[in-house]
C-alpha cells in the first residue's frame, strides 16, 4: 500500500514539475522552471483551497525539485537561443 501510494504522489508530482512544463517547449532560458514555480505558487495554493489543501505539499515540493532539474539543464538552455520571449515561455501572466 505504500508503495503504491508513493507511486501516485511522485507521478502527481512530476506531471505538476515547472521545469518540465517550461522545457517541454524548448530551452534557452536558464532557470525558467524555478521562475514559474516561484510565480505560479501564490495562484496555485490559492486554488488548491477547493480540494482542502492536500495539493499543498506539492506545490512546495515543485520548486526546490525545479531548482534542481533547471541546474541539471542548464548547459543546454546557456547553448540554445530561444525565439520566444521569457515572458511567454515562464508565463509571468499572475492568476487567472
Amino acid at each position: 500500500m505504500i508503495k503504491k501510494t508513493a507511486c501516485i504522489a511522485f507521478s502527481l508530482l512530476l506531471s505538476g514539475c515547472s521545469s518540465l512544463a517550461v522545457h517541454s517547449d524548448g530551452f534557452g532560458y536558464p532557470y525558467a522552471g524555478a521562475e514559474k514555480s516561484i510565480t505560479q505558487m501564490p495562484c496555485a495554493i490559492g486554488t488548491s483551497g477547493a480540494a482542502l489543501f492536500i495539493p499543498v505539499p506539492f506545490i512546495l515540493a515543485d520548486l526546490p525539485l525545479s531548482a534542481v532539474l533547471d541546474t541539471l539543464l542548464l548547459p543546454f538552455d546557456l547553448v540554445v537561443t530561444s525565439k520566444e520571449k521569457r515572458q511567454e515561455v515562464v508565463g509571468l501572466k499572475g492568476c487567472s
